[in-house]
């Protein structure tokens, strides 16, 4: 019959296994929801971005054709007003091409601040991945079960109580 403190030692032992795999088990099951929510959120930030870049696109194309609009306006409103005055030539020639010149620097203005914006876009697009992969790197690897160290202990213990006893715990020896 099995002393009372080996079977304190196996089972304190056993438990102490299921506790070591229950914690294991937590430890991936809160990597997974971490990851979950890592992926989650880059998205989202992903999302976001490409909705900025769509409503900065549409602004500048909005800008674009103002200012067309209004080069227009400006150029017919030259071409009339020299008209009426009787002004033709060089000078009312130089005029439009002043307006034209005008246009084409506002919309080249307006396509580099673009282009500024998507490069920020795609840096806030890196910044979000990093972010991400950085949560991934920090997760805490799950510690398996000692088995080797369970094992020992059993192990020990049984030894201890054959010492103590004076037999095997798994019967007698022919002699």
């Amino acid at each position: 019959m099995c002393d009372v403190t080996l079977g304190l030692a196996i089972a304190s032992t056993a438990f102490g296994l299921v506790s070591q795999t229950q914690t294991a088990s937590a430890q991936r099951e809160s990597n997974s929801q971490a990851r979950i929510n890592a992926v989650t959120a880059d998205n989202q930030r992903n999302a976001q971005i490409n909705q900025k870049q769509i409503q900065e696109r549409d602004a500048g194309t909005q800008k674009v054709f103002q200012n067309s609009i209004e080069a227009q306006k400006a150029t017919a409103t030259a071409q009339v007003s020299a008209g009426s005055a009787g002004i033709s030539g060089l000078s009312v020639d130089s005029l439009i091409s002043s307006i034209g010149a005008s246009r084409g620097r506002y919309d080249t203005a307006v396509a580099e601040n673009l282009k500024s914006g998507y490069m920020a876009n795609d840096w806030d697009r890196v910044n979000s991945y990093n972010s991400m992969k950085s949560t991934f790197n920090s997760l805490k690897a799950p510690t398996m079960p000692n088995y080797l160290g369970a094992g020992l202990q059993i192990a020990t213990a049984t030894d201890a109580y054959n010492t103590r006893s004076g037999g095997s715990l798994w019967g007698t020896s022919a002699e």
